[in-house]
């Protein structure tokens, strides 16, 4: 391909003539020392051996799958923090949510409205509010002793 552009270009273009002055010179500074001819040698012997052995980890992974036996353990100090600040997030949400529902709960309870209702509806938000706030302990008991069996 540069052969063919160079004699379109120069009908009088010889590569051999202008390539070997570059050539001589990278072939002298002798780029090829034995450190590195050593690191291609042991790279060259991991990369075979990993190809050899290749054909019974995928027997080995295969026959786990088969058998169901498989068991991926990921652990990551950044995965675990994660974790706890979700943790962290969703215990505040679950918090708020209760303190929210105890309020909207209160105000219906507590709530005067000029027209008469029965006493029945009455009776459900109270044991709506009742229930919000068994929920709510349930909920705080639960967020704490969570809490102290994790620093444990």
């Amino acid at each position: 391909m540069i052969l063919d552009i160079g004699v379109r270009l120069d009908p009088e273009f010889n590569i051999e003539k202008e390539l070997s002055p570059y050539l001589v010179r990278i072939a002298q500074k002798n780029t090829f020392s034995v450190t590195s001819a050593k690191k291609v040698t042991v790279s060259l012997l991991e990369t075979t051996d990993a190809i050899l052995d290749m054909p019974r980890h995928l027997n080995l992974m295969l026959r786990r799958f088969s058998t169901g036996t498989i068991r991926l353990d990921i652990v990551d100090k950044d995965l675990q923090e994660f974790q706890v600040a979700l943790d962290s997030a969703s215990d505040k949400y679950m918090i708020g949510l209760v303190v929210g529902s105890l309020v909207i709960g209160s105000s219906l309870v507590l709530t005067a409205t000029p027209l008469t209702v029965p006493p029945e509806v009455s009776w459900i938000a109270i044991l709506g509010y009742g229930a919000a706030v068994l929920v709510g302990f349930y909920a705080v008991y639960h967020i704490i002793f969570l809490k102290f069996r994790q620093e444990r």
